[in-house]
Order: structure tokens, then C-alpha cells, then sequence
């Protein structure tokens, strides 16, 4: 992988035009309200308001006794519950800012991505394949899902990662600065999310192989191998410590037979496949707003399944050409010497997404079903569509291109590619479109609800209540359910928000419906 020097202000133009782009498509995310598991998070916190409490005391929230909801004894994510925690104490339960925060951390993930494929070779291609995944459709859910934005932060740590790896590979006597890059970037990966050991793990493989040493600077090698298989044992040190302090025990779900590993190995290669298909023929993806975001393949037989249209013929042909486009011009002008200098950075990144299918197929998939894990797990997708544009792009091969006269296959990817990107555009922003508007009188409650609290909080006795006529889907939650519920057992969550305030029963303020039609607060006289 060559490391071109950058144009800054071409870069800074090009990023700035992308992220305004970006933005323009998940604005309507920034009025989403909670859902599904963060929900059971500010329930579990609705009591807690200072920052040690939410950051420090909660590192290993998912492995501790919750009021509501189910643990998960063998993950370890102390950075993605301190940053909530953090979140939760800046925010509050002013849901605008998380929304916000996440669509930030997808575009610093960008900035990163862009970075990375312009080290990689200086081309608009880099620009184009960061727009991509700026609005990628299937990969929507990881940015306007506050609840998993931490995500985002393991992804940008594993760009900087990637990028100053390349840097110390360039140079026999690396500077400190990469290498101290490198170090953190990995602590933070690694101790964020379980599939940054995996990446570690893997970088330093690479690092090991593709740096070139001789006896003089073989030494220099092996000490810099340290900081990519430091981490690695750092983090099942601290887990495995955390796990034998609180007494745990893993649970039958997660614990792994022969079986297990066998059933994720034969998912792994249709889980890649239909995050390749969401990505690249998002028309045919059919999406069920729920607490999740369901997102439908149509080559899978579900109720509701809609009728191809036109529409969805030509961006399927679109995207068709497209594919026969790359690899057109991939079996044109690729040669065995750039291949041989490709090859070790090609395994590291086919190493890296398909492993990460694999580990979200035994983790997940063996365990509670192929194609309940395929359609409510949306943001998979976003993890595998940011190592497979770095793996695309690597694979072409520009220098040969400059000299080429095949001009009419690049215009040709060019047309294509912006016409998917268009497609993504489209479906992404009418679907945070559609999340926004269903989601628009419980913002209205919530926000009644902060503004009330703000101005009668100090009162004695304040109460409040919420009139149960309300639907259903704005008033109960079903998921916030404790090992002894049944499956249907159904929660207030507005009393789990807030537990000092909320009076079922002769409360002083009692959210209702006026003789207008109109709703608000009326006060009950107690």
C-alpha cells in the first residue's frame, strides 16, 4: 500500500462536500426518541446523575445485576458504557443531542475512512467510496441508534490504527508519534468493542509480515510487534479479572459446542453475502420500522413481502452493470506485480470482514436463529461495508489506469456508482424521514414532560401521570423484562424514567386529552 503525499485543501473540499451530503440525508434523525436497548439502559440509570456513577461505577454495565433487562456475562465493553454513561450525564434525556452525537461520530468515521483510502492511492475514487458509506442504507441504524453510536468510536480507532500502520511500514525507523498512534488507537479499539482483539490480532500479523527488517533492524520489529499483541492480552487480562471479581458464570447462550462453530462457519458465507445484496441493492431491501429497525431481504419468503417494481429493476440492473464495471476494469489492468505487492494487505482485510461475519454468526446467529439475527441486526452491516471499501479500493490497481486508455470503463463505474449512491441517499433519508414522523407526538410528550419537571420539580409533592388512553407504543415496553417476566409482561416505561416523579395513582399532574382534541397537562387538584 503506497502513501501518495495529500492535496489538504482538495481533501478538506471534498470531505466538506460529503459530509454536507451526509448530513442532508440523516437531518431528519435528529428528532428520533429512544428505543429497544436504550431504553433498558436509562431505566437502569434513572437514578443516577453524576458522572462517576455513570462512567466509572457502570464500566461493565452488561455484566452487572440490572433492574430490568437481561446481562450478558461475556462481553467486556468498558469504553462503549463509560462513553453512555458520559452521553447520559451531558445530555440528559434530551434526545437531540444523542442523535446528534451520533451523526458527528459517523462523520468523524469518514474523515478517518478518507483519510486511510487517500494513503492508500490519491484518487476521487477515495471520495466517491466515502460518500458510499456516508449514506448507505443498509448501514443507516449504526448512526441514528444513539444506543450503539459507541460503535462508531471502535470503528474510528481501527481506521487510525489502519493508517498509521502504514505510515511505520513505510519507514525502517518509524517516528514515535505513529507508533504512539497505533498504541492507543488499539487500547481504545480493544477495550470498545470484542472484535477489536480480532482486529488487533490480525493488524499485527500483517504489521509482522509487510514491515521489512534485515539484521539491523530486526530488533526494531519485534518491539514494535508489542503493541499490537499488547492490547490483545490487556484486554482478556482486565475481562477475565472483572469476570472472576463478580463470581459470573457463563450462561448455556453463551457458551460454544462443535456444533455451534460449524453452524456459524456454514452462516458465515450467506451473512456476507446479504450484507453484500443490502449494500448494493438497496431497492430490494424491504424495511419494518418497529423498536428496531427491520430490514427484509426479498429473496426470503416473510409476510408483507412487496412486488418488484420498476424502480427496482433499474437500480438492480444499475447495480449489476456496476459490479461487471469494477471487475472489468480489475481484470484489465491489474498485473501479477501489483498483485504481489497487494496480496498480504488484501488477506488482512478479506481476514478482517469475514471473520467479523463469522463471530456475528457464532455469537449471535447459532444462537437465536439465521434470519432473525439477518433482519433485526442492521447495523452488522455498517462494521463490513467499512473494511470491504478499503479492500475494493486496494484492489485497484491506479498506477496502471494512469497510463491506460480504457477510459470508457472508469466514466462508466462513475455513472453507476453515483446513481447507487443517489438510490442510498434516497432510501436512507425517507426512512429516518418515516422513523422521525411516527415517532413525532411521544417527542412531543417528552419534551411536555422535561419542560413540566423543569418548572414544578422544586414543588412538594410533585407527581405526575400519564393518561393510559395514550396508544400503547408511545406508553409500555415490553423488552425491559427481568429473568422471572413472562414474554409478554409490559412496563410503563415513563415510571422507569422517571421513578422520584411519576404517580400512577392521584398524581398531581395528569397528561391528557382536551376537550379540543388537544393533549396536555391538567392539574388533578390532590
Amino acid at each position: 500500500m503506497d502513501s501518495p503525499v495529500r492535496n489538504n485543501k482538495t481533501f478538506l473540499l471534498h470531505y466538506i462536500l460529503i459530509a454536507v451530503i451526509t448530513l442532508a440525508a440523516y437531518y431528519p434523525s435528529l428528532y428520533h426518541m429512544p428505543r429497544s436497548d436504550q431504553f433498558i439502559y436509562f431505566t437502569n440509570t434513572a437514578e443516577q446523575h453524576d458522572l462517576l456513577s455513570l462512567t466509572v461505577k457502570n464500566y461493565a454495565f452488561n455484566r452487572m445485576d440490572l433492574s430490568y433487562g437481561l446481562k450478558d456475562e461475556l462481553l467486556f465493553r468498558p469504553f462503549i458504557y463509560a462513553f453512555l454513561g458520559f452521553e447520559k450525564w451531558l445530555f440528559g434525556l434530551t434526545f437531540f443531542y444523542w442523535q446528534l452525537a451520533g451523526i458527528l461520530l459517523h462523520l468523524t468515521v469518514l474523515w478517518f475512512l478518507m483519510r486511510l483510502l487517500i494513503g492508500i492511492h490519491k484518487s476521487w475514487w477515495a471520495s466517491l467510496l466515502t460518500l458510499f458509506l456516508g449514506v448507505l442504507f443498509a448501514g443507516s441504524e449504526m448512526v441514528v441508534w444513539s444506543h450503539i453510536n459507541g460503535y462508531l468510536i471502535f470503528i474510528t480507532c481501527a481506521l487510525i490504527a489502519l493508517d498509521q500502520t502504514l505510515k511505520v511500514i513505510k519507514k525502517k525507523r518509524p517516528r514515535v508519534k505513529n507508533l504512539l498512534g497505533v498504541g492507543l488507537a488499539l487500547i481504545f479499539a480493544v477495550f470498545t468493542h470484542e472484535f477489536g482483539v480480532i482486529f488487533s490480532f490480525f493488524l499485527g500479523i500483517y504489521f509482522y509480515s509487510a514491515f521489512k527488517s534485515d539484521q539491523n533492524t530486526i530488533s526494531v520489529k519485534k518491539t514494535i510487534s508489542i503493541i499490537y499483541f499488547l492490547p490483545v492480552l490487556l484486554y482478556f487480562f482486565f475481562s477475565f479479572l472483572d469476570f472472576t471479581s463478580r463470581n459470573l458464570e457463563l450462561s448455556a447462550q453463551s457458551s460454544f459446542s462443535l456444533r455451534h462453530i460449524i453452524n456459524a462457519c456454514s452462516n458465515t458465507a450467506a451473512t456476507l453475502f446479504w450484507w453484500l445484496h443490502s449494500g448494493l441493492f438497496p431497492s430490494r431491501v424491504f424495511t419494518e420500522i418497529g423498536q428496531r429497525t427491520f430490514m427484509y431481504p426479498l429473496y426470503i419468503d416473510f409476510s408483507g413481502k412487496p412486488s418488484l417494481t420498476s424502480l427496482t429493476v433499474f437500480q438492480t440492473l444499475t447495480s449489476v452493470g456496476l459490479i461487471l464495471v469494477y471487475l472489468a476494469i480489475i481484470a484489465t489492468h491489474s498485473t501479477k506485480i501489483f498483485m504481489r505487492q497487494r496480496w498480504k494487505s488484501l488477506c488482512l482485510l478479506f481476514c478482517l470482514f469475514s471473520f467479523y461475519a463469522f463471530i456475528v454468526s457464532l455469537g449471535r446467529i447459532s444462537a437465536l436463529g439465521f434470519e432473525r439475527i439477518l433482519v433485526e441486526n442492521p447495523y452488522y452491516h455498517y462494521f463490513f461495508w467499512v473494511f470491504f471499501i478499503i479492500f475494493i479500493y486496494s484492489l485497484i490497481p491506479f498506477d496502471h489506469m494512469k497510463v491506460s486508455s480504457h477510459t470508457v470503463l472508469q466514466t462508466s463505474f462513475l455513472a453507476l456508482f453515483i446513481i447507487l449512491i443517489i438510490f442510498n441517499f434516497r432510501f436512507t433519508s425517507k426512512l429516518v424521514s418515516m422513523r422521525a414522523h411516527k415517532a413525532r407526538f411521544q417527542r412531543v410528550l417528552n419534551q411536555d414532560i422535561q419542560d413540566l419537571i423543569k418548572k414544578r420539580a422544586k414543588e412538594k409533592n410533585f407527581s405526575f401521570s400519564i393518561d393510559p388512553a395514550i396508544n400503547q407504543s408511545t406508553y409500555y415496553l415490553h423488552w425491559a423484562k427481568r429473568d422471572n417476566d413472562p414474554d409478554d409482561k409490559e412496563y410503563n416505561y415513563f415510571k422507569l424514567l422517571y421513578p422520584k416523579h411519576y404517580k400512577e395513582i392521584s398524581a398531581e399532574y395528569i397528561y391528557t386529552q382536551g376537550k379540543n382534541g388537544r393533549w396536555g397537562w391538567r392539574e388533578t387538584g390532590y
